[in-house]
């Protein structure tokens, strides 16, 4: 398949102290558009995909007032993304793990004629960079990242393809029975161009929490994804009143529940059950790979996807400091978050 590039080349060194190797040689080649990086790559198969899409990466960045944007390159034959996002932090560069991102780091992965080649991390980051934390795709195998890097096992909720054939048929009993006590209740799921501000800042707000994204920005963000026809969101309504809402972002062979709130007062009606259930009943249709759930941490919402059948997938967080002022920085993330260890 032919590939066509920019003729603009792109090149950094690696900072002091990372081991030598394929894994930590410079990066360089040819910077790819993005429509080519989509059409004639294996970007669509990419598990995380989403995350790696030009308007995904470039308009989360502007709302989340991060410095960078993401490049497409070609390195030794593979397909790539060096899409580093960087902090405005005072003082030293962080190439971070971005707000509302679920997977996100500078990766090479599979042409579409070779996706036996699977996919690697680039630890190949331009010298200026102090602290470096990245979020990896289930799919990256990490036996080859080198020492001085930390890896912080997480897990994601997963409904893979079987499971999607068989949508519905491993609900829990109490799923079956608020969806039932839903459709007594009249609650109507219908889809929405537009994100329900209110109740993304009621569903923090009930725990007396901030929104990590200001509702106008986040709104700003769920336009450009669904104008792009990468998001799709849903809402559960009763008497014509939003009571929940969910938003799915649809990429590829993946899916993934990115997005969700709903008002307390109406949770015993069954809306937040019966609004999952017919997603998943759209989602099911579509022959995806995986529908990725996300939110795997939080136990209360782990219990709650759990309950449609999803089950859990391992994936691993990374981090380095590569210079001095990284590792005061790595420091004070530990005073402030407990002790990592290596796995």
């Amino acid at each position: 398949m032919a590939r066509e590039s920019q003729e603009e080349s792109i090149s950094s060194t690696s900072n002091p102290g990372r081991p030598p190797g394929p894994a930590s040689s410079p990066l360089s080649g040819k910077t790819l558009t993005p429509e080519i990086a989509c059409r004639d790559y294996n970007l669509l198969s990419l598990w995380g995909g989403v995350f790696y899409h030009p308007v995904f990466v470039s308009s989360g960045a502007r709302v989340l007032k991060l410095r960078g944007e993401p490049r497409y390159i070609s390195r030794d034959g593979m397909p790539g993304v060096s899409n580093v996002l960087y902090h405005n932090r005072p003082g030293i560069t962080v190439a971070t793990l971005p707000l509302m991102f679920q997977y996100f780091g500078p990766l090479t992965f599979a042409p579409a004629e070779e996706p036996s080649s699977g996919c690697r991390i680039l630890f190949a980051l331009p010298d200026q960079i102090d602290y470096a934390y990245f979020s990896l795709p289930p799919s990256i195998d990490t036996s080859r990242i080198p020492r001085n890097w930390r890896i912080h096992p997480q897990r994601t909720l997963v409904v893979d393809r079987q499971g999607l054939g068989l949508w519905g048929n491993f609900f829990r009993d109490d799923v079956k029975n608020k969806i039932r006590k839903g459709r007594r209740e009249k609650v109507i799921i219908s889809q929405t161009s537009r994100l329900p501000k209110e109740l993304w800042d009621i569903a923090y707000a009930r725990k007396s929490l901030r929104a990590p994204i200001d509702p106008s920005a986040l709104e700003q963000w769920c336009d450009e994804l669904v104008a792009a026809s990468l998001l799709t969101i849903h809402v559960a309504s009763i008497d014509g009143k939003p009571v929940a809402f969910r938003g799915q972002l649809v990429f590829g062979e993946y899916a993934y529940d990115w997005i969700a709130g709903s008002d307390p007062q109406y949770h015993s009606t069954g809306a937040n059950q019966l609004l999952m259930a017919e997603i998943g009943d759209e989602i099911s249709k579509m022959n995806l790979y995986a529908w990725d759930l996300v939110g795997g941490q939080v136990e209360s919402i782990a219990d709650f996807k759990k309950s449609f059948g999803a089950a859990e997938v391992v994936h691993y967080h990374v981090s380095a400091a590569l210079t001095p002022k990284g590792r005061l920085y790595s420091a004070l993330r530990k005073l402030r978050y407990g002790f990592w260890r290596r796995s």
